[in-house]
């Protein structure tokens, strides 16, 4: 089975983990959890993007044989100063890869998120870059990659980032995520690009016209009376409009898809998704029993309401009806799914930690219910 990254890397730092980095940090360890679910991902997004040039690859390679032990290190920093020192080594080591000004992105993002203060996001970072650097070099030792194939090991795993990212965060990460910026991009864009692409047409057909007639005007008889000079430029001006017309009515009309869901996502597909996250979730909830299971079910929960989200950004583009088609399996789970949220809140000491994800898995299924 193909490697994921993003989930090596969480499983990695487990509630223990969690709990020594609020201390470390003075957060509650369920707003670290979901710092900590937004942090690896953008991590790892800003170390794919860097690879993406063969220079980047090389510089990245080079670094990551230096962190081997980073997780360790972390777990036995005593309290105090070492602590403040491992997340400044922590940043200088991402400084040296994207720059203090990639850094401060990156503090931002992750700090924005998550809902933490900018001071306290940088700390974080400081000690998850490490942390993420040492996995991936862990990785790329494991599999004798160069720094060729370590670009390629990330490339891979860019869908998997992305996927992972909470709603927001790969918008406010900007530069950091150029090379998989396609996958971010809003439609907003996408229309402007298009109208953008349709003046240029236009613009390039009139130029086109314009030396049609001069051509046609050019190739009549000098012995013509001018007049029938000009009728003909005028011929061939309007041809070459015509067919420039029947040619754009060929052209694929990209404006007709805003609004629309991706010619690759189906409600069948969409369906599918819902009942399979539906199903996931469901059997992670009934794995919560107590606040250590709470803690330990996070990640996973979190990563069910980022499904939830994508699967709700496309439901919403399309049609009326197909919307209707894909909340009949929600409405059949959702009381289901209540209960569950109702009964998992009731154990002592859970709700502290994971009442915002579950308030958050809630109103997202909610929302899909009422398409």
């Amino acid at each position: 089975m193909a490697i994921n990254l993003v989930s090596s890397i969480m499983q990695s730092l487990p509630p223990d983990m969690i709990t020594k980095i609020a201390s470390m940090l003075g957060l509650n360890p369920a707003l670290v959890q979901k710092a900590v679910t937004a942090g690896v991902p953008a991590i790892l997004g800003s170390f794919a993007n860097l690879a993406s040039t063969p220079d980047g690859a090389n510089q990245l390679s080079r670094t990551l044989s230096q962190q081997s032990g980073a997780l360790d290190q972390l777990k036995n920093a005593p309290a105090g100063s070492d602590q403040r020192s491992f997340a400044d080594r922590g940043l200088d080591m991402l400084s040296g890869l994207l720059g203090r000004n990639g850094v401060n992105t990156l503090a931002s993002a992750v700090s924005t998120n998550s809902g933490i203060d900018a001071n306290t996001g940088k700390s974080l970072v400081g000690m998850l870059g490490p942390v993420v650097a040492g996995a991936l070099g862990l990785q790329q030792k494991a599999s004798g990659l160069d720094a060729g194939g370590l670009a390629s090991l990330l490339t891979s795993q860019k869908s998997a980032i992305m996927a992972a990212m909470p709603q927001g965060l790969a918008s406010q990460l900007g530069g950091l995520l150029d090379s998989i910026g396609g996958q971010v991009r809003s439609g907003a864009e996408t229309v402007s690009n298009t109208a953008g692409r349709v003046g240029r047409m236009t613009e390039d057909t009139a130029a086109s016209a314009s030396q049609a007639a001069r051509a046609a005007a050019a190739n009549t008889p000098s012995s013509l009376p001018y007049w029938l000079a000009g009728l003909a430029a005028l011929i061939g001006l309007g041809w070459y409009l015509l067919s420039g017309d029947l040619h754009m009515a060929e052209q694929p009309k990209t404006s007709s898809t805003v609004g629309t869901a991706p010619a690759n996502v189906t409600t069948a597909d969409l369906t599918n998704q819902m009942r399979s996250v539906v199903g996931t979730l469901r059997n992670d909830l009934q794995t919560v029993t107590d606040p250590t299971s709470a803690q330990s079910a996070l990640p996973k929960l979190q990563q069910s309401t980022d499904q939830l989200d994508r699967i709700g950004r496309l439901s919403a583009q399309l049609p009326p009806t197909e919307q209707k088609a894909l909340a009949a399996p929600v409405n059949a789970a959702l009381p289901e799914m209540a209960q569950l949220f109702d009964k998992i809140l009731a154990i002592p000491g859970v709700a502290a930690i994971a009442k915002p994800t579950i308030d958050a898995l809630r109103g997202k299924l909610e929302a899909l219910s009422r398409a």
